[in-house]
């Protein structure tokens, strides 16, 4: 006997199973016991796959279809265009690592037994990051 669910039954089962599978993940991850996710993501799949199948309405017709693939795609090309946008700006910041100042310093206990800090501040001059910059790049250059 099959049991026909309706199609909000539907998705608030589908949203348990999979918090209750995150959750399964959280867990064994705090834990240390790693093999739980390799059993517990197949199983909240089949769990999610059985219900869909006793779902009592159609879910897709064609249009719907065709909707959701130009909306992916979309979705597609905007990540695609900010992972290129992030990728230059960390990119930048591996470059621009010699403009930074070294910041050093120590903490020293007196003998009367306060504390003192020593800090020193150094950066380089702009003909010693072009020469950085230069070598960086015959660097990147020279590797096959």
């Amino acid at each position: 006997m099959v049991i026909l669910m309706k199609y909000n039954t539907f998705l608030i089962l589908s949203v348990l199973t999979s918090c209750l599978v995150a959750s399964l993940i959280g867990w064994s991850i705090a834990t240390g016991y790693l093999i739980i996710p390799v059993i517990a993501i197949p199983l909240g799949v089949m769990v999610i796959l059985a219900c869909r199948q006793n779902v009592d309405v159609v879910l897709r017709d064609d249009r719907i279809r065709e909707i959701h693939s130009l909306a992916a795609l979309r979705t597609l090309e905007i990540y695609v265009i900010l992972g290129a946008i992030c990728a230059v700006i960390l990119y930048s910041y591996i470059i621009s690592d010699p403009l930074f100042p070294t910041i050093t310093g120590r903490s020293i206990l007196n003998d009367n037994g306060t504390r003192s800090m020593e800090s020193q501040c150094t950066s380089r001059d702009f003909r010693e990051i072009l020469n950085i910059l230069y070598v960086q790049q015959i660097y990147t250059m020279s590797m096959p």
